[in-house]
């Protein structure tokens, strides 16, 4: 079902790039919080990320931004989608569209349990910012296999490409974000022509936060990705994205490769190796930052708060990248 929602009545604020109602002194509260819990990675770590950025989003701003909920893109209940947008009229506007984490097996766009702040504030952060934010769910292990990971983004951009203009966006000028297994699908759909409408990726551009280039081949989590990639584990190099890297012959697209100062050092690695291959492979490296202070999670929790660690360098990357005439 559709249902609008208009998260305040005042005028559209576009100007700012993050929240101001935290002063600088709960940031730096905040990143000594998570230097204190270093470079691990758990979902008691997920809780702690919560517990320190749930005060900054609830103070954040909100103003000026309509959402429209719960949209459908496939035929899957669990293919929908939520989009933010200005409420001040407009067109042209870049699509950023965002799929979060959760190991292959879990996640949501609206992350549980947070009142609707958490995830939100990323949709939100983007249409304050004067563009269309989308938050996109996507079927889950043990319900989907390979490449439907890669399947369901396409999915997304046929709605996009298809509804865009409704909101004000830009149908050619769409950038899909991944975090963490949401960098998986995103790669996965940046890689494999097979999964791409038309044998062509069809966006302007793609940000891999901290994603999950390489899947676990041993340990707990080694059965999570024989159910995705299947029991035939001579293939899963080939298959992962950082494989599907290797072997893409299609067009490329611009990307922003982003990692945590505090990201597991698995992550960390298999985002490296793609930004050294894409080095060599097109003779021009991707964007790339790490982000100080922050760790596997808190980076997508910091967006439209006081806490400006990368939301710059990220709306940079999208802005210069529509000037350059990167869209289709």
């Amino acid at each position: 079902m559709r249902r609008m929602v208009c998260l305040a009545a005042t005028a559209c604020l576009l100007a700012g790039i993050g929240g101001t109602a935290a002063s600088a002194e709960t940031v730096a509260e905040a990143h000594a919080k998570l230097r204190a819990i270093g470079k691990v990675w758990n979902l008691d770590v997920a809780k702690k990320d919560l517990a320190i950025y749930l005060p900054l989003l609830a103070a954040a701003p909100k103003d000026g931004v309509a959402v429209v909920r719960d949209l459908s893109y496939g035929p899957d209940p669990r293919n929908k989608l939520d989009v933010f947008h200005p409420q001040a009229a407009g067109s042209g506007r870049p699509v950023v569209v965002f799929f979060y984490g959760g190991g292959l097996v879990g996640g949501d766009k609206i992350y549980p349990n947070t009142n609707e702040l958490a995830y939100s504030n990323i949709g939100t952060f983007f249409a304050r910012n004067g563009m269309v934010g989308i938050n996109a769910n996507y079927r889950l292990v043990p319900h989907v296999t390979f490449p439907g990971g890669g399947e369901d983004v396409a999915g997304v951009v046929k709605w996009v490409k298809a509804h865009a203009a409704e909101y004000g966006g830009d149908p050619n000028a769409i950038f899909l974000m991944g975090n963490s297994a949401g960098g998986t699908h995103v790669a996965t759909y940046l890689y494999d022509r097979d999964v791409q409408p038309g044998g062509e990726p069809g966006i302007a551009g793609a940000i891999l936060l901290s994603g999950a280039l390489t899947l676990d081949k041993t340990g707990r989590r080694a059965k999570v990705t024989e159910d995705y990639l299947g029991p035939d584990k001579s293939k899963w190099d080939a298959l992962e994205p950082l494989g599907l890297a290797r072997s893409y012959a299609g067009k490329a697209v611009p990307t922003l490769i982003l990692t945590a100062q505090y990201d597991p050092q698995g992550i960390e690695q298999s985002d490296v190796a793609l930004l050294d291959l894409l080095c060599k492979k097109d003779n021009a490296c991707p964007a790339f930052m790490q982000i100080p202070h922050h760790n596997h999670l808190s980076t997508a929790l910091s967006l439209n708060t006081a806490d400006d660690s990368y939301a710059p360098r990220l709306l940079d990357f999208i802005r210069s990248t529509v000037a350059a005439g990167a869209g289709e």
